[in-house]
């Protein structure tokens, strides 16, 4: 009975039903009588054999009190509702295999012992909440527990070092926090799968420890304030497929460890934006990244998707273009690498163009300079880049590089032919159609590859010019012309540009 306009009370004689298994009441105007209002009629309750229950974005205020005898309750959704105040320890019974009571008010839980290995609960959903402090130590007793979000509360202190010894926990989602700190001994759970502590306060160095967690698929730390040198012993971690570490502290040269061979096998996405990372980009690091290696052949095959359980979809958000964009379904054909707004420079390794399977690449704000290397051109996949003379790439719809100090002639051919002047403006160096300073006549025979003015000069290699995306004062917009099947599964959070908790860091990495 779903999306209707249905008002009132839940009608007791629905409840009573004897062969009733499963009811969905969700998107109405309704609610549960009080228990007062329900006469001597309540034993009734005893003989429903009710199981799975879904009253999401209803009308409920309050947590409904027939459920303390529905024994044969296992399916619980009571999302999307007006309920305040205290989660009851009553609510967690022996029959519970997944509860949601997630986008509510709930502020704070009763901690609960009684029977608590019992209980089968397999996946509980808290997030959207206002939920304060620390989560009951109970919820670490729960043996069966796979699924963990209690993700935008107000959740603080010290995340609690017995989450991650917990030996069935498959997702960890605590990101839109309060959390101040990681234990150095945190996560040592073999089945881990997910973990995400994005947005909260954390500080300190990244637990060594997360090295156990052999599974681990997606490792999201953006938005914090963690303060380490790249983790290299992230290689220890054969499933990592998704790896933020965006807005923190991180800092130094992204140098590999000589003792062994480093290889990032499975690593698809990486964010490795606005931190203070250093120097040269290492032509080892870009050949260490296996999955992004790959030549487009491997897109031929069948989309899988990346954290997707029975009921439960994981979901990471990552910057495109300028923007938040958060991916509700991680699928496998998303292959990005993100290294702005550090302090990398030199030149732009040619080994980048190797990295095949890439469909968003940013190099924006860093100190990057001399020629953009031709190599880009083999990136057939890439979807949101800076080329230059690639006009081979005729999928982009626009294109610009204003304000920068590029040199030399314009290229020429398919698309580069319909930009306009505007796409060059503060370049003084450049010349040719369509700007009105014409080239020295005895360039016509060769086309020069554009580069930064002085490009020799030691002196002047850091800022020359700025590799620049789209959505920043210099970048270029890429047209989504492939139109993947989960496209439509991209919420784009516009205007949400990527400035919080930049403040001094900004200033100072910023030229």
């Amino acid at each position: 009975m779903s999306n209707n306009q249905i008002q009132g009370y839940v009608p007791k004689w629905l409840l009573w039903t004897s062969s009733l298994n499963e009811l969905d009441i969700s998107d109405n105007e309704v609610d549960f009588p009080e228990e007062s209002d329900q006469g001597g009629e309540k034993e009734n309750f005893m003989f429903s054999p009710l199981g799975k229950l879904v009253m999401r974005s209803c009308n409920v205020f309050r947590f409904p009190e027939f459920l303390k005898i529905l024994d044969s309750l296992w399916y619980l959704d009571l999302s999307g509702n007006k309920m305040e105040g205290q989660v009851p320890s009553w609510i967690w019974k022996s029959s519970l295999q997944y509860v949601n009571i997630s986008h509510n008010s709930l502020d704070s839980m009763e901690e609960f012992y009684p029977n608590v290995s019992l209980i089968s609960l397999a996946t509980l959903d808290l997030r959207g909440n206002l939920l304060r402090g620390s989560l009951p130590h109970g919820i670490c007793n729960l043996s069966s527990l796979s699924i963990l979000d209690a993700s935008h509360n107000h959740l603080s202190g010290s995340i609690q070092e017995c989450l991650g010894m917990m030996g069935s926990l498959t997702v960890l989602n605590l990101q839109g926090n309060k959390y101040q700190k990681i234990p150095s001994e945190f996560a040592l759970a073999s089945s881990l799968r997910s973990l995400n502590i994005n947005a909260n306060l954390l500080e300190g160095k990244l637990p060594r420890s997360l090295a156990n967690c052999k599974m681990l698929e997606v490792l999201d730390l953006g938005n914090n304030n963690i303060t380490d040198t790249f983790p290299f012993w992230l290689d220890e971690l054969p499933e990592l497929k998704v790896l933020v570490l965006r807005n923190n502290s991180f800092y130094g040269q992204i140098q590999l460890p000589r003792r062994r061979n480093f290889s990032l096998l499975n690593l698809g996405i990486i964010d490795l934006s606005s931190n203070n990372f250093t120097g040269y980009l290492p032509r080892e690091f870009l050949e260490s990244l296996d999955e992004m290696l790959m030549n487009s052949k491997s897109k031929s095959a069948a989309l899988t998707t990346i954290g997707q359980y029975e009921y439960y979809q994981d979901s990471v958000t990552i910057m495109s273009k300028g923007y938040e964009m958060v991916l509700v379904r991680i699928l496998t054909i998303f292959v990005s690498l993100d290294l702005s707004n550090n302090r990398f420079y030199g030149k732009i390794p040619d080994e980048i163009g190797e990295l095949k399977s890439l469909v968003v690449l940013n190099l924006s704000r860093n100190g990057f300079d001399g020629k953009i290397p031709s190599s880009l051109g083999n990136l057939v996949e890439l979807e949101s880049t800076i080329p230059q003379t690639l006009t081979g790439l005729t999928f982009m719809s626009s294109f610009n590089l204003s304000y920068n100090n590029l040199t030399g002639r314009l290229p020429h051919g398919n698309q580069f032919d319909t930009y306009t002047n505007d796409s060059y403006l503060g370049n003084v160096g450049l010349c040719g159609q369509p700007l009105s300073k014409k080239c020295r006549e005895d360039d016509d025979g060769e086309m020069p590859q554009i580069q930064s003015q002085g490009e020799n000069s030691e002196n002047e290699r850091l800022f020359d010019w700025k590799f620049a995306l789209s959505g920043y004062g210099c970048g270029i917009v890429a047209g989504f012309a492939l139109g993947y099947a989960f496209l439509p599964d991209f919420q784009y959070h516009r205007g949400r540009l990527q400035r919080k908790r930049w403040g001094g860091r900004e200033r100072g990495r910023r030229s």
